[in-house]
This record gives C-alpha cells, structure tokens and sequence, in this order.
C-alpha cells in the first residue's frame, strides 16, 4: 500500500510540473505576442 501511494504521488507530481511548465509556456507565448503587437 505504502508503495502505491508514493508511486501515486510522484505520479500526480510529473502532472503538475507538466501542466505548470505548458502553462507557462502558454503564458510566456501570449506576453511575447502582446509586447510585439504593441509595439508594432
């Protein structure tokens, strides 16, 4: 059981770090397309 959990939880870990790295990512892409309109 205890293994389980801690394989649940690295699990759960890898998500988060992906979906906080593609977030980023999003967020990083629209900032950058907005400073260029702008300054276009």
């Amino acid at each position: 059981m205890e293994t389980h959990l801690n394989a649940l939880g690295d699990l759960l870990q890898r998500m988060a770090l992906k979906h906080a790295v593609r977030t980023f990512r999003i967020r990083g892409e629209l900032t950058a397309w907005l400073a260029f309109m702008f300054s276009a």
